[in-house]
């Protein structure tokens, strides 16, 4: 039987695209491969994660940064869920069908993790549309 490629396979095509960005307070390499492993699954509880990545914040040196793509079902219902992992501290911005929303701790509130300190979860359209 053939395989038959899935959306995220075609790069030239036209296609949701579902990502997120946050910075945690975390001070070595070692701490954010432990904290990216809890991140993934946590948010796998919503929506496969097709690939992720940390990085040292440039800015502010006791903090990384993870990047994370997903490859939901649908990507609404995954938006919705990563959200409702913690709906406190989120302000959304855009137009439908895109959303984008930014998270900030508020009191007692906790996104994923305790160390994280900031989220951008950006659902777009991206590709060639022809």
């Amino acid at each position: 039987m053939e395989k038959q490629e899935t959306p995220w396979e075609r790069p030239d095509s036209y296609r949701p695209y579902l990502f997120m960005r946050l910075y945690a307070e975390v001070a070595t390499a070692e701490q954010a491969t432990s904290l990216a492993s809890l991140l993934v699954s946590q948010m796998e509880r919503c929506a496969l994660v097709q690939a992720h990545n940390f990085f040292p914040y440039w800015k502010i040196p006791a903090y990384y940064g993870f990047e994370f793509e997903f490859a939901p079902i649908d990507h609404i219902t995954a938006f919705d869920c990563l959200v409702a992992l913690c709906p406190t501290g989120w302000v959304f911005m855009g137009s439908a069908p895109e959303r984008t929303g930014v998270w900030n701790p508020t009191a007692g509130a906790v996104f994923l993790a305790e160390q994280v300190r900031w989220a951008n979860l950006l659902f777009f359209y991206k590709g060639d549309r022809n």
